[in-house]
Formats: C-alpha cells, sequence, structure tokens
C-alpha cells in the first residue's frame, strides 16, 4: 500500500496577538507548519520578510489538487464574526493555488475554497469570510492546495486574524458552570439529557428512600464477569466545555460489599476520550466524594458524557447524590477539598528501599591524594563540591526558546543552567523540521548548550506513519521511500555530527507501523544498523510510550514495545537504550508498578532505560509534586535507568501546560514540584562538603567535582571525577584559581 497522503498538524504558536487565529510569518517560528513536508525554505532579502517557502509541483492534478498541500491546524475556538487572511504568493512559470479553510476530518466542508493563477512577481493576497456559527477548536485548517498546475510557487508571509463576538465567559470557582444539578440522579427520564443504563451488561435500579433517597444499583454474576465500561449509567453533558476547564464531581455513595463505581468524564464519541477515570472506593457508611480534573478537549453540548462504571463487580452501590459543576481554568484547587487525589502517595515501604538503593548505586567511595601547585600533599581543609551529576537529567527544549532574545528567554536559560545537564530538542530534529526550519539556529543553540556541558539527544530519525512523515514520500514507490529514507539518515547524522549523544532511532513502533508494513520489517530492523554505521559513536535507541504507565491497555503495550526491541536484537542490530516515554495522568500508576516494569524491560531486554518524556498533569499542586518526586526518587533508585527527561518545564513551551503539565507558569511562577525537582538533584541528591586536613575520603553522589582551597591568599582550586566502582586513590592538583 502507498504512504496516506495526510498531513494535518495540531500545535499553535503559544504568543498570538489578540483576535489572530495565527501568524505563520515565513514559516519558521511555528511548530504548526511543517514546510519541509512540501517544499524548501529559501532565503531572500527582495522577499517580503526576507524567507519564503518554495514548492515545486512536476505534475498538475487539477482533480486532486490535495495531493500536495499544507495547512496548519486552528486551535482556538471562533465564534460568529469575520475571519481575514492575507499572505503572499508569486510564481514564475503561472502555476496556480488554491486556498482552503476546512474541516479537518470527513466530508471536509469548505468554508473557502478559492483557486488563484499566479504572477511571476509577488503579489500581496488578502481575503475575508464571514462564519455564521462556532468553529470548534481544532476542528477546522486554513492552508493552501499546490497540486492543481504544475509549476513553482513561492509564499511568504501568512497570516490569519478573527473579528468575532466575544466568546462567553468563561465558568469560575466563584460562577461554575452546572453540568448535572446536584440531587439523586432521575430514572426513567426522556430526552437527550436523561439518564441510561448500559450496555451488554446494565446493573439493575431501583429508586429507594429509607434513611435518606437514593439509588440501588445491583450488580450480579453478570455484572461481575463483564469489563468496566460494560455496565454503566449515565447521561450526555448538555453544555460546552473547553479545554482546561476542571470538572469537579461530587458523588455521596455507600456499598456494603465493597464495591464502587468508576466515575468517568469523557468524550461521547469515539475515541471516548477520558478527562476523568477513578474508581471509588466504598464502605457500608454514607461517603461524599469530591474530585476534579481538568478536561482534555474542547466538547460542544453533546459531545461529552458522565458515566458510572460498574462491571467487574458484585454487590449493592448506593448513589444519595451526584453533581457535576465546570469550575473553568486553573481554580484554586485546595478550595475544592477533595479527597479523591490525583495522587495517593500510598506506604513509604517503596521508599525506604528505593533510599536503600540510592545509598548503594548512585554514591560511590572517594579517596583523595592533594597536592598543591608545588607538587607537595597539601594539608589544609578542602572545600569539595560536586558541580555535574553522572546521572542524566533532562529536559525537552526548542531551539528558538535557548536562542531568543528577551527577559523570557534569559529565565528559561537560566533555569535549564539551574536544572538540567541534559537536553532532547522537543520537533527541531524531527524529520520535517530538520529539512525546513531554521538549522542555523539549533546549531547556534547546540553551541551554546554544549560550552555548557549538556548533553544532547536526538528525537527522532524516523516515525513509522505518513502522519509523522514527510508528504514527499507519498505515492513514491517501495524503492523511492527507501531510497529517501537513507537520505535521511545520511543528512541528519551529518547535521549532527559531534552534536549528540544518542538518537531516538525509531520512535513508537508498536502503533505507527504504516512504514515497516509496507517496506518490511527488516527496515524497521536495518534503521538501527544504518544509523550506528553513520554514527558509530553516537548511541542507538528505541523509544515508545505506555510502559511504566499501563494507562487503558495494560501491560499489553509495554510487552509489545518489549517484543519490538527483542526484534532490533535478535536480527544481530544494535540497540544501547530502550526509552520510556512516561507520560503519566491522574491517578498516576503506583511506585511498586512502575518499578516492576523497568524490572520486566530489564529482565527482557537487558539494555538500559532512559526515561525519555516524563510529565504528569494536574492542576492540583500537591498532587502534581508529589508523583512528579516519587516518580523521580524510584527512576534514581532503579540500577537500570540512567536518565530522566522531561518533556518541557515552562508553560509557554509545553504541549500539555493547559492541563497542568508544566512545572513553570507562563510567567515563571515556580509550581511545588520545580521547587520539590530542584531540592533533589540540587541539594539532597549532590554532595557538598568540607574536608578537613586530616580527612581525604569520602562518599559522594557520582560525577564531575570541584576542590577549593585557601593557602597563602590565593584560592586554589581542582576538578576530579568520581565513578561508578572506583577503587583507585584519585589525585587531585590545585592549581591558582584565574584571576584569583
Amino acid at each position: 500500500m502507498a504512504i496516506s497522503a495526510i498531513l494535518a498538524t495540531s500545535i499553535m504558536l503559544q504568543d498570538l496577538k489578540h483576535g489572530e487565529v495565527f501568524q505563520g510569518g515565513n514559516f519558521e517560528a511555528s511548530d504548526a507548519w511543517n514546510p519541509g513536508s512540501v517544499g524548501e525554505i529559501v532565503s531572500d532579502p527582495e522577499a517580503p520578510g526576507g524567507r519564503f517557502l518554495r514548492v515545486r509541483v512536476s505534475r498538475g492534478t487539477p482533480d486532486t489538487p490535495w495531493s500536495t498541500a499544507l495547512y496548519q491546524t486552528v486551535q482556538p475556538r471562533l465564534e460568529p464574526g469575520k475571519m481575514d487572511y492575507s499572505f503572499w504568493v508569486r510564481s514564475p512559470d503561472g502555476a496556480r493555488l488554491r486556498t482552503v479553510f476546512e474541516q479537518r476530518t470527513d466530508p471536509w466542508t469548505k468554508l473557502l475554497n478559492e483557486s488563484l493563477d499566479l504572477a511571476p512577481r509577488w503579489t500581496e493576497v488578502r481575503g475575508s469570510l464571514n462564519l455564521s456559527e462556532v468553529v470548534r477548536s481544532g476542528s477546522h485548517q486554513f492552508g493552501f492546495q499546490f497540486a492543481e498546475r504544475a509549476g513553482t510557487i513561492d509564499i511568504a508571509q501568512v497570516s490569519v486574524k478573527a473579528t468575532t463576538r466575544a466568546a462567553p465567559p468563561r465558568p469560575t470557582l466563584a460562577r461554575p458552570e452546572p453540568l448535572i444539578p446536584a440531587g439523586r440522579p432521575e430514572i426513567g427520564q426522556a430526552g437527550p439529557t436523561a439518564w441510561e443504563l448500559g450496555t451488554s451488561a446494565p446493573p439493575q435500579v431501583e429508586a429507594r428512600s429509607e434513611g435518606r433517597p437514593h439509588l440501588r444499583f445491583r450488580l450480579d454474576d453478570k455484572t461481575a464477569a463483564a469489563q468496566p465500561w460494560f455496565s454503566q449509567f449515565g447521561r450526555l453533558i448538555d453544555k460546552p466545555v473547553q479545554q482546561g476547564d476542571v470538572i469537579f464531581v461530587r458523588v455521596v455513595a455507600r456499598s456494603s460489599d465493597g464495591a464502587g463505581p468508576t466515575v468517568v468524564f469523557e468524550q461521547s464519541q469515539e475515541p471516548h476520550a477520558k478527562s476523568i477515570s477513578r474508581r471509588l472506593q466504598l464502605s457500608k457508611d454514607w461517603k461524599e466524594f469530591r474530585l476534579a480534573a481538568p478536561s482534555g478537549g474542547t466538547y460542544e453540548a453533546g459531545e461529552s458524557q458522565f458515566k458510572l462504571f460498574f462491571g467487574g463487580q458484585k454487590g449493592t452501590v448506593d448513589i444519595a447524590e451526584l453533581e457535576v459543576l465546570n469550575v473553568g481554568p486553573r481554580p484554586d484547587m485546595a478550595a475544592l477539598k477533595l479527597n479523591v487525589l490525583d495522587y495517593e502517595p500510598g506506604s513509604d515501604a517503596w521508599r525506604r528501599e528505593a533510599e536503600a538503593r540510592i545509598e548503594r548505586i548512585r554514591k560511590g567511595d572517594a579517596r583523595l591524594q592533594v597536592v598543591g601547585p608545588d607538587g607537595r600533599p597539601f594539608t589544609g581543609t578542602l572545600q569539595v563540591n560536586q558541580v555535574r551529576h553522572a546521572f542524566r537529567f533532562g529536559t525537552a527544549v526548542t531551539a528558538e526558546a535557548i536562542t531568543g532574545q528577551g527577559a523570557d528567554f534569559d529565565r528559561y536559560r537560566a533555569a535549564l543552567e539551574e536544572g538540567f545537564n541534559t537536553v532532547v530538542f522537543e520537533n527541531d530534529m524531527k524529520w520535517g523540521p530538520m529539512e525546513s526550519w531554521d538549522w542555523a539556529r539549533v546549531e547556534t543553540a547546540a553551541a551554546w548548550l554544549k560550552q555548557r556541558g549538556f548533553l544532547i539527544r536526538g528525537h527522532n530519525l524516523v516515525w513509522g506513519s505518513s502522519r509523522y512523515l514527510p508528504f514527499t514520500l507519498a505515492g513514491r514507490t517501495n524503492e523511492e521511500i527507501n531510497r529517501m529514507i537513507d537520505e535521511r539518515f545520511v543528512r541528519a547524522t551529518s547535521k549532527t555530527k559531534g552534536m549528540l549523544y544518542v538518537w531516538d532511532v525509531v520512535n513508537e513502533a508498536v502503533t505507527e507501523t504504516e512504514l515497516w508494513d509496507l517496506l518490511g520489517w527488516d527496515r524497521f530492523t536495518g534503521a538501527f544498523k544504518r544509523a550506528k554505521e553513520l554514527a558509530p559513536d553516537v548511541l542507538t535507541a528505541y523509544n515508545d510510550f505506555n510502559i511504566s504507565n499501563d494507562g487503558a491497555t495494560g501491560p499489553n503495550h509495554r510487552r509489545q514495545a518489549i517484543r519490538r526491541a527483542r526484534q532490533i536484537i535478535d536480527a544481530g542490530a544494535p540497540l544501547d537504550i530502550f526509552g520510556d516515554q512516561a507520560h503519566q495522568s491522574p491517578p498516576g500508576t503506583p511506585m511498586p508498578q512502575v518499578l516492576a516494569a523497568w524490572d520486566e524491560v530489564t529482565r527482557e531486554v537487558k539494555r538500559p532505560i532512559e526515561i525519555t518524556e516524563f510529565d504528569f498533569v494536574s492542576w492540583d499542586d500537591a498532587s502534581h509534586a508529589a508523583y512528579t518526586k516519587d516518580y523521580l526518587t524510584a527512576a534514581f533508585s532503579h540500577p537500570n535507568v540512567e536518565a530522566f527527561i522531561f518533556w518541557g518545564f515552562w508553560a509557554q513551551r509545553h504541549w500539555l501546560a493547559e492541563r497542568g503539565g508544566a512545572m513553570i507558569l507562563a510567567d515563571w511562577t515556580p509550581r511545588p514540584a520545580w521547587t520539590g525537582y530542584l531540592d533533589l538533584v540540587n541539594r539532597k541528591w549532590r554532595t557538598r562538603l568540607t574536608l578537613p586536613a586530616s580527612q581525604r575520603s569520602f562518599r559522594g553522589f557520582l560525577g564531575d567535582y570541584r576542590v577549593t582551597a585557601r593557602s597563602g591568599g590565593r584560592t586554589l582550586v581542582g576538578t576530579f571525577t568520581l565513578e561508578k566502582g572506583q577503587s583507585s586513590v584519585i589525585r587531585v592538583t590545585l592549581q591558582p584559581e584565574a584571576g584569583g
């Protein structure tokens, strides 16, 4: 089968001005465009803005102009009103360009669909359209279709702005929006928001009044044998909800049998994306349960639903009261008085074991032999300070933020130096961006990082699905695709020579299989061989998700990822590192389960593990901080884990900022997770001590050290590295500090 000819991107610029849908500029500053999928970026001081995208169409296909296209998803919700757009365009050979604003899914209904005959000179195109209905966040895309006629098309300075009616104010904690009014759910109602039983093993339900009015759900053998969602009770939500709005749920319930419902707030259609899915632990006494989580999506009325799942249990569950509120984005979570938390730390037993392992595996014994500038033993007092961890603590970054000018970017760089020794470029090194974005900016960022001792991960050489591949692969023969993949490997390894310590060679081969199904799975394992041939000094990694967070898949995804890793190894291909993406969400996988997952990977794959993309989404600061600390502690304690990489830290550059994934807010207010993280890596897990003349031995964390002493009015300094299994005496020569 051919690679699917679909391009749909979904990340929008974060620093939009009021009224802007997006500011495409010259395609260089936005993660949302993927210009390398259709053409090349050209610098020309005579062009509008100095840079433009050049697209070459070798054969016109007027019936399918979308066969070469570039789109950007419209993320802001647009109320009815007017949308204006503008761009500059030219074609030296009279090509044709089609401008579209359309739905992103079938039936691809178009609100704008205009074809333009282009002139050789730069021409500014301006237009507008009236929006008579709400355009939901993420439902539409604006872009260009190039394939209507053969020729070369240059395009620059794209801007789309909306002048629409003010959106209704979002709910707040002081003015919440009732999604389900407080009270006992009523059975036997009619209408779109009626409570309904389902699906294949519904519980029996009856209204009761003894003690306090309530509904009693009877769970029988059929219910007990069903999956949780096959026995449910719920209703549609008839009000809109925006992504990031916190959904607050209050339930008063009991069970004399220890049964308990799973509380669910989800998308009402496939794929039923869940923002809340928490099982309540009931007892024989009435108890009020209070829980909350941000909505993971934007839903119009009827597009979300509230459910109680009962499958897999037997007994009775009584529900006396139920209330669901939308309390808006980022409420004061403490004011909600939650008692079902995003993370409940549980027993300390695993922590005590983890602390013991950290002491054993992350520290070493050092015996110093210190001499002064004259080569004689130095007998004075020493200050011994660890300046760098051997363990890799890192974060995803953007080249734009590292090289940017202004107070925000100064603080960004300072935070990097304060908290990390390793980075991975979030998107800059992926196939399309590496070919089309400003590579000089990446080189500048990498030089800044290398000068400060950062290690850099490469992410990633190739994904296995067309949605992550350049559009130019569409419709190609297998031979051509193989050639283009090899060219990608050659260019990527050449451009990054001396820059990286590891490449994620293939990403997510459990789910992204389109390419390997097409070319053959020997091409998958061959990718690792080719990467090592081209960059023998760079480690090779396989990276996948749902490894230490079973999620809805249970252990199945992890075990399939392990099979992929074994497939690489059994084919004789080099695999140096197994990457666990580790994106986590409430209630958070318990740490004993996380550690057991890494044990399984270690047994089966027998390769070091890197935590490559960690985040935990929660606006509950206490839970967010506690889970981050516990997960980090578990990773640092595991003997086979060698790195811990966050997938960003600042809300302005974090893919899950709206859901509470960032550790630092947009205004640089640190959340407790950030201060807790710094406390671990810069204080608790970092060795700083004073050695008197009588002591030249100590036990410290592995890594690089700086020794400082005073003698004759001068400051003397020396350095050494404490390595794992260090047995020999470490000689340190003190020299006068430069300028001291």
